[in-house]
Parts: structure tokens; sequence; C-alpha cells
């Protein structure tokens, strides 16, 4: 014999006339744990499509309550997920009210949590269909105030719908942000908060799925932007330990974003917030939070200019990201000598930029290249190399053989490369890494493979400083 509460509590649930009653008598029923026996009966069945129904034909608070039970009560009754999900489908094939109204526990019923109400009617949005989907969940991403777990299923909702991050940052960015968070209720660190809150969300929601997701270097802009949009940090404001938060989940989810696509890690214009954070603390050095957090991308930004080195190009724009990612009074030239000294065979203008060195012509060099008139050095370096290479095979493969007058042909080879500071490097059959700055194919093609046999030295020219210019690339083929 049921108890005479029980008995109100399920009499409650059937013929209530709000979601409000409902709500507070299904919570009471939970709480019994009697609520997987009285769903068997047809009362509570009939109070169920009751609630179905007004999450179909309801308006705003009642609406939203009748979505939130349609989550909670299937979670205890398993069997009346089908329904609820039916119900769901239904109700949600038009847009719910916005659970960012949802912010007073004195607006609910009692017992009612506003985030929890938010996070289940969120839950619910996987039923959802239509072109209201989409900026909804972006909408209520950049209104969410409190819970991250909210924020997170938000982005769930926003990966299995769209998969370009892109799009995400540009909705975000196109926020009403002033209206959102305006100046006059909200100062820069509650703005920081939720920027961190944001950006959090969005690096958990690329980590879960990298794979299917859609990405370019234009979204490193869009990142910057939203992070102009959102924090809107007035001038000469001292950062805070706030600023601090924030900006490690933006870097956070920087480094996510070239984690799902790698080729964002060679172009500048991915890291441009950058430049935000780094005026953020001008004059002051990163705190060290951040300057860890940062120490990540400083390893990709180094590796892309590595990259650019070895194709014998040089990039100002990513030095200039590296210097901002290092910080405030850090010396990028450090880091910049660092690759320098690690790569070997760089040309010679990209390892004296790299050095940081402006070579200025001497008087001795500026007369004889006015006697040379038009002929230039480097132009009889490279018509001298190929015959320097070749007298170096002659000698190499039948040196018994040779005539005096070939022997003297290449004492005299020898001698001009001697003076030209000329040398042969690698040996025939060496087997080596493929380097297109070093090495070159009969085709000039890159190998199917990054091992390669050397089937022609390479020239060099050695410098007075140390370093080496490449005269004439090794000449490669596929060791597999």
């Amino acid at each position: 014999m049921e108890s005479p509460q029980l008995d109100q509590d399920l009499a409650d649930f059937v013929v209530a006339t709000n979601s409000a009653t409902r709500w507070d008598a299904a919570r009471r029923l939970m709480a019994s744990r009697r609520i997987m026996t009285l769903a068997e009966g047809k009362p509570f069945l009939e109070g169920f499509s009751a609630l179905g129904r007004s999450s179909v034909e309801g308006s705003g608070l009642e609406r939203l309550l009748a979505i939130d039970l349609l989550v909670r009560i299937p979670s205890y009754v398993r069997p009346l997920r089908k329904e609820a999900a039916i119900w769901l489908t239904r109700s949600l094939a038009e847009q719910p009210p916005g659970i960012w109204t949802i912010t007073e526990s004195k607006d609910l019923p009692r017992e009612a949590k506003p985030a929890e109400v938010r996070e289940n009617i969120v839950l619910s949005l996987q039923h959802a269909s239509g072109e209201w989907v989409t900026p909804y969940v972006v909408e209520a991403l950049a209104r969410e105030d409190r819970s991250q777990r909210c924020r997170v299923e938000l982005g769930r909702q926003l990966r299995t719908r769209n998969p370009s991050v892109g799009q995400w940052l540009s909705l975000l960015y196109r926020q009403p942000w002033p209206q959102i968070l305006p100046e006059d209720e909200t100062g820069p660190d509650h703005r920081l908060t939720r920027l961190r809150d944001i950006a959090a969300a969005l690096a958990d929601t690329i980590r879960g799925e990298r794979a299917s997701l859609l990405l370019s270097s234009a979204d490193g802009r869009t990142l910057a932007s939203l992070v102009r949009s959102v924090a809107r940090i007035p001038p000469r404001t001292a950062p805070s330990s706030k600023s601090t938060a924030a900006a490690v989940d933006v870097v956070r989810l920087l480094d996510e974003m070239i984690a799902a696509e790698f080729t964002l890690g060679t172009e500048p214009d991915t890291y441009e917030v950058f430049e935000v954070l780094y005026h953020w603390w001008n004059p002051l050095p990163f705190p060290s939070d951040l300057a860890a957090e940062f120490s990540r991308i400083v390893r990709k930004l180094k590796s892309a200019i590595t990259l650019r080195a070895r194709m014998g190009q040089r990039s100002e724009a990513l030095a200039t990201r590296l210097a901002q990612a290092l910080g405030p009074n850090q010396r990028v030239s450090v880091e910049l000598e660092s690759i320098a000294e690690s790569e070997q065979g760089l040309a010679g203008d990209i390892d004296d930029w790299l050095r940081g060195r402006v070579r200025e012509s001497s008087v001795t060099s500026r007369a004889a290249s006015a006697l040379l008139g038009g002929a230039s050095s480097a132009d009889f370096e490279r018509s001298f190399a190929p015959l320097l290479l070749d007298c170096h095979e002659a000698t190499y493969t039948s040196p018994s053989d040779a005539s005096t007058s070939l022997r003297r042909i290449i004492g005299l080879v020898d001698a001009i490369a001697l003076s030209l500071k000329l040398s042969v490097t690698g040996e025939v059959g060496e087997l080596v890494e493929y380097r297109p700055s070093v090495h070159r194919t009969i085709d000039d093609r890159p190998p199917p493979n990054p091992l390669v046999r050397i089937v022609r030295p390479m020239v060099v020219r050695q410098r007075q400083d140390g370093s080496q210019d490449i005269v004439e690339r090794a000449l490669v083929v596929s060791a597999v």
C-alpha cells in the first residue's frame, strides 16, 4: 500500500496544471526511489504524455522545464527513453526559448538549480533539427556564465553539426559582446573569465575528435578577433591573474588547433593572437605559468622557421611571431641563432639572416667586381663547380690512367678551387636524409622516400667566419 504522500506526489505529477508543479512532483518521486515502480502504471504514463505535450505546446519557462524533465526522468526509468526521444524530437523541431534566460533559482521550482536545468536542455539538443540549432548553440555558449559542463556539451553539439572550427570561431566573434558583457556592468576580469571558459571548452571539443575537423590558417586570425571582442582590455591595463588564466587557455586552444591540422604551424597568420597577448603584458615579461604554456608553441614555431630555412626561405613574419611567443624583453635572436647552429648546409643568405649578420662589400671585392664586369663571382663559381666535379671523378675513378696533361689540368682546377675556397663534400654511395636545400634529383622531383643515396657529391664554398654556401647541390637517387 502506497503512502498518502506518495499518492499525492503521483497525483500532482499526473494532473499538474503547469510544468513547475509537475517538475516539483517528479523530483519528489525520483527522490523516493519508487519512480521505477510507478512508471509501469497507467497514471504515471498519462502524466509523462502530458509532460511531452507541454514540451511541444508550452511556452517560455514552462516548455524549458518540460524538456528538462524529459531528460531527467529517463535517466531513472530507462524504458521511457524511447518515448522521451520521440517527444524531444517533436519539441525541438522548433527553437525553444534561450537557455540563457534560466539564471535565477527564484524563478524555478523549489530545489531546481539553474545550471543543472541548462545542462539537461543542452543534452536534449541531440534530438534537435533545423537551421536554428547552430546559431542557438553558439549563442548559448557565448552567454553561459557558470557551467563548464554546459559549455563542453555545447561544444560537442557544434562538433557533431559543423566540422569547421573557423566557422565556430567566426559565429562566436559575431556575437553582440558589448550586449552580452556590458562594460558598465562587467569589468575586464569578468570578460577575461568568460574568454578563458570558452577557450577551454573549445580546446576540449577539438581534442575529442581532431581527425574529423576542418581548419585553415585563417582560423588563427579569427581566433585573434574573438579574443579582442570578448576581452576588450582597455589600454594600459595592468595584467592580472585573470589575464594569465585566459591567455593560458587561449594558447592551449591554439595548440589543439595546430595538433588537429599540422600545416597551420607553418603559417604566420595562425599565430596572430600572440600579438594580442603580447600587448597585454608589454613591457612586462610573461608570468611563469604562461611562459611554460608558450614553450610548446615556441618549439612549433622554431620547427616552422627551420623548415622554411631548409627550403631556402626566410620568414620575418614567423620570426616576429616567435618574438611575441617568447614575450616582452626576451631575445628572439638567441632562438634564431640556435637554428643556424643546428642546421648544416643552409643557403648563405638564410644563415646570415638567422645569425643576424649583415654583410658589406669590401673595397677589394668591389674593385674585383668592377674588373670582372658583368660576370659575377657567383656565376663563375656555378660554372666552375661542374668542372671541379668532373676532375674529382676522373681522379677518383682512374687515377692510374690519367695522362700527364690531365693531371696538370686537375692540379690547376684544384688550385683554383682552393683560391675560391671551394671543396667537394660527400661521398658517392653515401646514404643520407633528403634535404632540398643540399640535394637534387635527376628530374628535380622530391624522392618518394626520405633516405637517398649520393650519386654525385656537392660543392660548397667556405666562408671566413666558418659557415658554408652551397654552390652545387649533391645529385641523389632514392635509396629504396
